[in-house]
């Protein structure tokens, strides 16, 4: 999975709050939020984190 993917799920399912992620997935704050506005790429350090824990709510 890529970062844009990442992003694209994310923005199809705006319920989940992006900050309560990143602390789950030990994701500096505001890195994924940065990412989503596209001031920022998402370091790809992440990616295994933040699937982790997005599986739980419905990623494949």
């Amino acid at each position: 999975m890529t970062p844009i993917e990442i992003i694209t799920w994310l923005n199809q399912h705006p319920l989940i709050k992006v900050n309560a992620l990143e602390k789950a997935a030990g994701v500096p704050s505001g890195a994924l939020d940065k990412a989503m506005k596209g001031n920022r790429p998402l370091p790809e350090k992440y990616i295994v984190a933040l699937i982790d824990v997005l599986q739980h709510y419905g990623m494949n």
